[in-house]
């Protein structure tokens, strides 16, 4: 019996320093993952800040263009605020332009 202890023993010796590299593998890849997730979210809020402010200076042209024709029939659909009334105004303005070119 004491033989099995003290074998059991060696092989714990033997597994302990393999184990402990693992996991100190493990923690590094993890950090380097985590690290990874995060500029990635960082990135993507950068480019969802960009988004909003083009919006908004979409949104803020169509209304100073539907400002200048006061018989736009698309001033309602810009003035709900809806990102896609204001793309179809600002299309529908532009439309009428060049054919009046025409």
């Amino acid at each position: 019996s004491t033989s099995r202890s003290s074998r059991g023993d060696e092989i714990s010796e033997e597994i302990s320093p393999v184990v402990a590299v693992m996991l100190e593998d493990m923690e590094k890849k993890f950090a380097a993952i985590g690290s990874t997730i995060i500029g990635r979210i960082d990135g993507l809020g950068t480019r969802i800040d960009e988004l909003e402010k083009s919006v908004s200076t979409l949104m803020q042209q169509a209304h100073l263009e539907d400002r200048n024709e006061p018989s736009s029939p698309s001033s309602s659909v810009v003035s709900t605020g809806s990102v896609r009334g204001a793309s179809t105004a600002h299309h529908s303005e532009r439309s009428r332009k060049t054919r009046a070119e025409i």
